[in-house]
């Protein structure tokens, strides 16, 4: 393997939805994405404390089964490491503006609606990485 290759973008695709899954995955590897799944807010939970900090951004859907995404979301941030990952949250059931403020309030990083196109959905993600890229402090330089 060649270490001066940069590594992939990891994200997690948390949804108990097996179709919703299968189009994101599809969608994020075409674009160069190393992608992970979970199919319910436990496994999500369990997968983003095993791979923090490798993990570069959550798609967290919201009405899981065994542990919903607003509850992942709030475990999340209550540790030091997953304070800075990246939460998108995707939902087709809270869009008014009380609940996305609650989400944010939450410490969800953004949101979408399962209508958007996959298109759109990968935009989103892609600037979410950008902004949180430039927001991040410098890494030390190596000597």
């Amino acid at each position: 393997m060649d270490e001066s290759a940069p590594r992939k973008r990891r994200i997690l695709v948390a949804d108990d939805t097996e179709l919703f899954r299968g189009l994101m995955e599809e969608v994020l590897v075409r674009e160069g994405f190393e992608v992970l799944l979970a199919r319910d807010g436990l496994e999500a939970f369990q997968m983003i404390k095993h791979e923090l900090p490798d993990l570069d951004l959550v798609l967290l859907d919201l009405l899981m089964p065994k542990m919903t995404g607003f509850d992942v979301l709030r475990e999340v941030r209550k540790g030091k490491m997953g304070q800075s990952l990246p939460v998108l949250c995707i939902t087709n059931v809270f869009k008014n503006p009380e609940e996305v403020d609650n989400l944010k309030k939450m410490g969800a990083t953004g949101f979408i609606t399962k209508d958007l196109s996959p298109t759109e959905i990968v935009e989103r993600i892609q600037l979410m990485l950008e902004t949180n890229a430039a927001t991040a402090p410098a890494a030390p330089a190596e000597e």
